[in-house]
């Protein structure tokens, strides 16, 4: 493949625009294609990136490579659930992967595929098809003496159980048996034996703290998990070690690196610990690392709601009332952004179920019809054995002939039944998308709202001391800084596109005096937003953005007669 070739396409299939270098693709063979594929694929797996893997998808589809495909679809779906929590899209990228690989006979990706999608019932607590997949999998592996796969099955089962019993840690102990003593999952194994013997009815804190100190020692080389040092910490404090747990603790914090999504989670444990001595003046200076920490990164709603109780709780020794209510603004806002989330993936996960349960049990109910008419016609073509030889052969070749009218009549009703739920699936993934969109802008709203109000809040402190001023004027910089972030944009205009995709690039094209500003307003509008919550959005006053609609009003050239909002919603 030509030099010069290789680095155009890669520049474009990287590049955020990457669609509209797609017609210089034209020019690869499909081996070059084939090539260009593999290349991205290896860069995806080490750095998985939304740009590539839809720039995959398309050399994959474009020159119909095949053996790309499974692969692509495994790695698309573990990617789509552990980084963007987005179970319906997930499931749907595993189920391809699975029946391609059954397909293809590649058993390794069908019983891998069929282990993530366990995974992802486990998630969304749909215990009955996890257990059922589960024995699936166990079953074949077991017959392929596939020891990896046993060792995930027994895994599995265990995290499916959520009621933690004695069950859970037989299940993590076989677990461990088939898996070995070596592997990067071993301190996983080993960390999930031992927190089950701290959550059992009577917990066993010697067998927990043994198997948790295992897992810490081979973590220690391995850095697979920072939190198993964090657990280990929770079952010393457990046992009334609250030296050893505090020795240890400042080691996961020294280690937390800025920006790591579970940095948040060791200053949790130490506020608690803090709380339990009774080492309240000590509190405030964690808490206020933990606060300017989720001011300027991102992490999980379930780690700021835990941060916020924990602090809540040993502040109100010390009486701190001004961090105890921002505490608990935070608190509401992340408690209802995590509601949203799980009502959304549990309705999302039903339904995908819902559709693929039906299926099956349609394709289930016409095999055995299939099965019951053939018996019928077995047993009448032994009957006419008894009269005439040419009676019976007419009568075959009538039964035949029904057969075969009867096959062809239940292929088109198969046929119509999928045209029929491939129409609903899509009308239901319009209607996701769109209450997704909805659902990004009131949370963002709401995330303004709350990040204003503490803004203002931590402009009233009066701290005492130059070391406190100079803390609260780094929180309310960091704050003034995540409202003015272009990255909630970005987000948004991404969500927006997969409804109205060609309603950004028509104003780019047929606008151009339009500035960007204005482009915003315009998208906003077209989602019926008010002039308030567009101000809110764009950090502005309500003035500003009249002002906005009357400039855009006259770059528009639109006649009097003609409401900005009409125009926009045709457009």
């Amino acid at each position: 493949m030509r030099p010069a070739l290789i680095t155009f396409c890669l520049i474009g299939i990287l590049s955020l625009d990457a669609r509209d270098n797609y017609p210089a693709l034209e020019a690869l063979s499909k081996e070059e294609a084939a090539l260009l594929a593999s290349r991205l694929f290896e860069s995806v797996r080490q750095r998985p990136s939304n740009a590539i893997y839809d720039s995959l998808d398309y050399l994959i589809t474009y020159f119909d490579i095949d053996s790309l495909r499974s692969d692509y679809y495994l790695n698309r779906g573990k990617f789509e659930l552990f980084y963007h929590n987005n179970t319906r899209t997930a499931l749907q990228f595993l189920t391809n992967a699975r029946q391609i690989s059954a397909e293809e006979g590649d058993t390794a990706n069908e019983l891998s595929a069929m282990v993530q999608i366990a995974q992802l019932y486990n998630f969304t607590h749909i215990s009955a098809k996890s257990v059922q997949l589960i024995e699936e999998i166990k079953v074949r592996a077991e017959e392929l003496q596939d020891s990896t796969r046993i060792s995930a099955a027994y895994f599995l089962l265990a995290q499916a159980n959520p009621n933690v019993s004695d069950y859970n840690v037989a299940m993590f102990k076989k677990s461990l048996e088939y898996y070995g003593q070596t592997g990067r999952n071993l301190p996983k194994i080993l960390a999930n034996i031992g927190q089950s013997y701290l959550m059992i009815d009577e917990p066993q804190l010697d067998s927990a703290l043994h198997f948790l100190h295992r897992a810490n020692l081979l973590n220690d080389s391995m850095q697979v998990d920072p939190s198993i040092k964090v657990t280990l910490v929770e079952a010393h404090m457990e046992s009334g070690n609250y030296e050893m747990a505090d020795s240890l603790l400042n080691v996961a914090l020294d280690l937390a690196q800025p920006g790591d999504p579970q940095s948040l989670l060791p200053l949790t444990v130490k506020v608690e610990l803090l709380n339990r001595q009774g080492r309240n003046q000590e509190v405030s200076k964690f808490v206020d690392q933990g606060l300017m920490a989720i001011a300027s990164q991102y992490y999980d709603d379930y780690d700021i709601r835990d941060f916020c109780r924990a602090s809540k709780s040993a502040l109100y020794a010390s009486g701190d009332l001004v961090k105890i209510r921002l505490l608990d603004s935070m608190e509401t806002s992340v408690q209802d952004s995590i509601l949203m989330y799980v009502e959304e993936a549990s309705i999302g996960i039903a339904e995908s179920s819902y559709a693929i349960g039906e299926l099956e049990s349609e394709i289930a109910e016409k095999d055995q019809e299939i099965k019951m008419n053939r018996q019928v016609i077995m047993g009448l073509a032994g009957m006419l054995l008894i009269g005439v030889f040419s009676i019976i052969a007419i009568r075959r070749q009538l039964q035949l002939q029904g057969q075969l009218k009867a096959e062809k009549a239940q292929s088109n009703l198969m046929s119509r039944k999928n045209e029929e739920l491939e129409a609903k699936l899509l009308a239901h993934k319009v209607d996701q998308q769109e209450r997704q969109l909805s659902g990004y802008v009131l949370n963002r709203l709401q995330q303004t709202e709350t990040l204003e109000e503490v803004l203002e809040r931590m402009k009233t402190l009066q701290p005492t001391g130059d070391q406190a001023a100079e803390q609260v004027t780094q929180v309310i910089g960091l704050l003034e800084n995540n409202l003015k972030k272009e990255d909630h944009w970005q987000n948004f205009l991404i969500h927006f596109e997969n409804i109205h995709p060609n309603f950004y690039s028509k104003l780019k094209d047929e606008y151009p005096d339009l500035s960007k500003q204005d482009r915003r307003i315009l998208a906003y509008l077209r989602m019926e937003l008010s002039t308030k919550e567009i101000a809110q959005l764009l950090g502005i006053n309500y003035e500003s953005v009249n002002t906005s609609r009357y400039r855009i009003r006259k770059k528009l050239g639109l006649p009097k007669e003609l409401e900005l909002d009409d125009f926009v919603a045709n457009l």
